[in-house]
């Protein structure tokens, strides 16, 4: 977000982490780069044009691509051309990473990478999970690069496809139920628009 702020307040709950504790963004619709670090209370700030949709929008997208499809929120968007960043180098991935604040004091990071393809087609070029335990231990991980897995903390996991978000497959293995469920349970998208 080029103009956007990002303004956080401390707020007075019973658990002062936020679900969501860093949002980083590259290449998706207006906003190039963004490292948003987000607390219990997160007030977006910006002109009309700064991104502050976009940053909500991107929220959305990731959790459409679980409950749906990456195809179906892409379509949802208006097609890869308009989710992916328009600029003079033409970039044709984007990615969203997410640092999340689980149950039970765990913590873990999610991201993907979507890569365009000719004629408006698309992979998931990079998918990975990693969540630890409250004192930082790994608990559980996998790591996919072009639906091949590259690295993975379970014994046998499902077979992966170029089109769809792994961590669908994923969650119904107990060591990835937690991320898929504070993702799709969560109000990540926030609020307005």
């Amino acid at each position: 977000m080029t103009q956007a702020q990002l303004f956080s307040e401390p707020a007075d709950t019973g658990d002062p982490r936020p679900f969501l504790g860093r949002v980083r963004i590259r290449n998706y619709k207006s906003i190039g780069r963004c490292d948003a670090r987000l607390r219990a209370v997160t007030i977006l700030v910006g002109r009309n044009g700064s991104g502050k949709s976009n940053f909500l929008d991107a929220l959305r997208f990731v959790e459409d691509s679980l409950l749906t499809s990456v195809a179906h929120a892409m379509n949802s968007g208006g097609g890869i051309d308009a989710v992916r960043r328009r600029s003079t180098g033409h970039p044709r991935n984007f990615a969203i990473e997410l640092e999340l604040n689980l149950p039970d004091g765990q913590q873990g990071t999610y991201g993907f990478e979507i890569a365009g393809r000719d004629k408006g087609g698309f992979v998931v070029k990079q998918e990975r999970l990693n969540i630890w335990d409250a004192s930082g231990i790994a608990v559980s991980h996998y790591e996919l690069e072009d639906a091949q897995l590259k690295r993975q903390s379970a014994r046998s996991m499902p077979p992966a496809l170029p089109d769809r978000l792994y961590l669908v497959n994923a969650a119904g293995l107990p060591d990835f139920r937690a991320g898929y469920d504070g993702l799709i349970s969560s109000p990540i998208s926030g609020a307005g628009g």
